[in-house]
């Protein structure tokens, strides 16, 4: 049976200004990149990942209130997902998991669903016997 535990306290206690476990990318690199190293203009279309129907089913994201969880969220629930956002509340110039439920929740809307959307802050663990 799988189980979960409580977030350890420490995970919290991390300053967003830690530095990083490797270097930041050269100028060069932010330079092809279009200025910034989050900056990509070439998206994958519709013919490449063509729309699914996921009416009753549930996914789970974590780190859905920013980047590429964000989207990939939003674009589950325009496909009729049930979601559950597994995602902390960040920094002040990050999106706040609030945001990001109501924006999956448009976008299910939008497209003509009725999705279930969850945050979920931390997990409890309960340990089957």
């Amino acid at each position: 049976m799988a189980t979960y535990q409580d977030t350890p306290g420490e995970i919290d206690k991390i300053p967003y200004d830690a530095p990083l476990s490797f270097p930041p990318p050269s100028k060069a690199w932010t330079d092809a990149m279009g200025g910034r190293p989050n900056n990509r203009t070439d998206t994958l279309t519709e013919k490449e990942v063509p729309p699914v129907d996921l009416t009753g089913k549930w996914v789970i994201i974590s780190g859905a209130n920013n980047g590429i969880g964000k989207e990939a969220a939003i674009t589950f629930a325009s496909w009729g997902a049930d979601l559950i956002l597994a995602c902390r509340e960040g920094a002040p110039h990050e999106g706040h998991p609030i945001d990001a439920v109501q924006q999956c929740q448009a976008a299910a809307k939008a497209n003509g669903h009725v999705s279930e959307i969850e945050w979920w802050k931390r997990c409890t663990r309960q340990r089957g016997r």
